[in-house]
């Protein structure tokens, strides 16, 4: 190793890597090379499992090794021990937590039925990367996606298109600059799905404008700052509309506090004004058992665009014993302060342990006096890289099967739960989703 070039070389060399909580990846091979910040493995093994033989393994001629981003890999092949079942020319597996996979997934739900849907990523060169999704639904048939990928720090930028049937198609594109405490988004798409109660809902912004300022720590004070232009459109409404958005943040272990105002100017010449906050306590007592109380709330008008922000004012209190692989007991409860009512409790019992578990979690709603979703799952972890979890969902009669070889599905496929915080839709950056 030469310090002075900050490169050297290893042969028959082992690499353990952390993939944040999903587990670790193994590297086994013939020659290793380190160079300014970047691994290089030839005649390499990949695998999440400590084994041997591994119950599945990555084999390939060439793999470029970029940590807290990707693989890059050459000559791919997919083994079950020594068996090879699978061979690709080139591939790229993410290594950002929540991106990235390799295996498929498969399930049911009553608005699409049975459904198999899969992702490929391939590099085209240092800084272009092709990206492409495709599932096949017994109800809504065949939708695909295709995104080209730029990225040269400061600069990123993506074209991209998703193709239903029996829906609108998205296309858009955006570019991006980020450089210390400023970005700016400048974004064109048709047809964004975002997610909502009842289901999916798209609209347009062709053409919008963000300018953002970000500082601070994320432990102790943070702020930030957006301002948007932009013509919005969703269904028959067409408005150009400019947001101006400032909040700050303060972070302190288990204690934080977030405040912020938001005022949106219509073309029509109406504005609506908004400000809220939130604030949290969470603490692990002991290692089995979690606590956190946070309230929230927001005081807002009425928008015409059903993606903006709704009123609200709530208390929660949360707990959980165990983990969640294993035996647990966990329950929320939301008080809502505008009805003085206890709006819904979501509870949840898993039996088993690290290998083999099984539970259920339920929502159960005071308004409504009745359980309003319940969900039944079992999960096991084959010897010690993959892990497998089906789940059944009620009302909604949905069946959904998770296949996760650790390390290689960064979280992406973690499968969803009643205790799922909802995740904020924010119209200041734009988030590519799965295909809706």
């Amino acid at each position: 190793y030469s310090f002075s070039r900050k490169e050297g070389w290893v042969e028959e060399a082992e690499l353990f890597y952390k993939v944040g909580e999903e587990g670790e990846l193994l590297f086994r091979g013939q020659t290793m090379r380190y160079s300014r910040g970047e691994w290089r493995g030839e005649n390499l093994l990949c695998t999440g499992c400590h084994r041997t033989p591994p119950l599945y393994s990555l084999r390939a001629k060439e793999v470029v090794i970029l940590p807290e981003e990707r693989l890059v890999i050459k000559d791919l092949g997919l083994y079950i021990r020594n068996q090879k079942i699978l061979e690709i020319p080139r591939y790229s597996v993410s290594l950002q937590n929540g991106r990235g996979g390799f295996s498929p997934d498969f399930g049911y739900k009553r608005n699409k039925g049975y459904y198999l849907r899969g992702r490929y990523e391939y590099p085209l060169g240092e800084h272009l990367l092709f990206l492409a999704q495709a599932e096949l639904a017994s109800l809504r048939g065949f939708s695909w996606g295709v995104d080209f990928l730029f990225t040269s720090p400061p600069w990123e930028a993506r074209v991209f298109g998703d193709f239903y049937q029996g829906k609108d198609d998205t296309r858009g594109g955006y570019i991006r600059f980020r450089r210390g405490i400023f970005s700016f988004w400048g974004i064109f798409v048709d047809n964004e799905y975002v997610e909502m109660d009842d289901g999916p809902t798209a609209f347009s912004r062709r053409p919008q404008y963000v300018f953002s300022l970000q500082g601070g720590q994320k432990e102790g004070l943070s702020w930030e700052t957006h301002w948007s232009t932009g013509r919005f459109r969703e269904g028959e409404l067409v408005l150009w509309r400019e947001d101006l958005y400032l909040g700050a943040e303060w972070q302190n272990g288990p204690l934080g506090i977030r405040a912020f105002v938001w005022n949106t100017f219509l073309e029509s010449g109406d504005s609506i004004p908004r400000f809220g906050g939130s604030v949290w306590w969470g603490k692990k007592v002991t290692p089995n058992f979690d606590l956190k109380l946070s309230y929230r709330f927001l005081d807002t008008e009425e928008s015409p665009f059903s993606f903006d922000p709704e009123r609200e004012n709530l208390l929660a209190l949360e707990f959980r014993w165990g983990k969640e692989w294993g035996s647990f007991l966990r329950a929320r409860g939301e008080y809502n302060l505008e009805t003085t009512q206890l709006d819904e409790v979501t509870v949840g019992l898993g039996l088993g342990g690290k290998e083999f578990s099984l539970g259920v979690e339920g929502v159960y709603s005071f308004p409504e006096r009745e359980w309003t979703e319940r969900r039944y799952f079992v999960r096991k972890k084959i010897e010690d890289c993959v892990e497998v979890e089906a789940s059944f969902w009620e009302p909604d009669q949905s069946f959904f099967l998770s296949l996760n070889l650790v390390g290689l599905d960064a979280g992406k496929k973690k499968p969803e739960t009643l205790f799922e915080e909802k995740q904020e839709f924010s119209i200041f950056e734009m988030g590519r989703n799965e295909l809706q």
